[in-house]
C-alpha cells in the first residue's frame, strides 16, 4: 500500500487498497452497515509434485466483477422503510479503470434500478450518497436515504 506522486501534476496517488481502507474506516466510524465483498480468502496447505510442503492462497469471489463494497440502507418516510443496497467499486486515487466484468456488473445493477458508483476517494463516495438521496426523494416523494447510525448523508 505505497502511495506515489504523479510526475506531471505532483498529486499524491493512493493505491486502491489505501482508498478502500479510508472508505471502510469512514463507514465503520459512522456505523454504516456494509460488506467488503471481495475480501475473503483462505490458504490451502499441501505438498507439491516433488513432495515438498507448499501452500496456495484461494480468493473467494461469488460473482466476477462484483463491486468491492455493498452498503445497506433504506429509503424512509415516516414509519415506511424500503431496503436499498448501494454498490461501490473502489479504484486508486488517480487512474484505475473498470474491467469488462466490472462494467457488466454495473450495467446489471443499474438495469434493475440499483445504485452503483466507481469512487477514487471519500469525497466521491459522499457525492454519490448525496446523488442517491436526491434520486430517492425524486422517485419516492418525501423519502430520504438512511444509512448508518447517524443521518449524515441526508441533504436536507
Amino acid at each position: 500500500m505505497r502511495a506515489s506522486i504523479d510526475k506531471k501534476t505532483g498529486d499524491l496517488i493512493l493505491p486502491e487498497a489505501k482508498v478502500q481502507s479510508i472508505i471502510i474506516s469512514f463507514l465503520k466510524r459512522f456505523r454504516v452497515d456494509f460488506n467488503r465483498v471481495n475480501g475473503a480468502q483462505f490458504t490451502i496447505a499441501g505438498k507439491n509434485k516433488r513432495g515438498n510442503s507448499s501452500s496456495r492462497v484461494v480468493r473467494c469471489n461469488s460473482i466476477k466483477g462484483k463491486a468491492d463494497i455493498e452498503i445497506w440502507g433504506h429509503a424512509q418516510k415516516d414509519s415506511i422503510q424500503i431496503p436499498i443496497v448501494l454498490y461501490i467499486e473502489v479504484k486508486k486515487s488517480k487512474g484505475g479503470v473498470q474491467s469488462a466484468q466490472q462494467k457488466d456488473f454495473e450495467k446489471m445493477i443499474e438495469s434493475h434500478g440499483g445504485y452503483y458508483a466507481v469512487v477514487r476517494n471519500l469525497d466521491e463516495l459522499l457525492d454519490f450518497l448525496g446523488e442517491v438521496d436526491k434520486d430517492i426523494s425524486y422517485k419516492l416523494s418525501g423519502f430520504k436515504l438512511k444509512i448508518g447510525k447517524y443521518d449524515i448523508f441526508s441533504t436536507s
